[in-house]
């Protein structure tokens, strides 16, 4: 996490191009430009490593029995 990231409006982390990997922070939206915090910069804030989690994805399943979900009661109470 970014020591004082609150003070910051607008993120952006572009995926191609010369910033790839960078971190771009505006601090007021269309006003100024974007602070760059490269990857070495971040390197030097973080207090622990970093890892890119990894996505798991399972097999869609067909229920063998239909859901059975009760109409409410409104003379019972809650």
């Amino acid at each position: 996490m970014l020591p004082r990231n609150s003070n910051w409006f607008k993120w952006q982390w572009p995926i191609d191009g010369d910033l790839e990997g960078c971190i771009l922070a505006w601090s007021i939206p269309n006003i100024g430009d974007w602070t760059i915090f490269t990857q070495t910069q971040l390197e030097k804030l973080q207090k622990h490593e970093i890892n890119k989690p990894t996505s798991y994805n399972s097999i869609p399943t067909i229920p063998i029995s239909n859901w059975y979900i009760p109409t409410p009661n409104p003379a019972r109470p809650r």
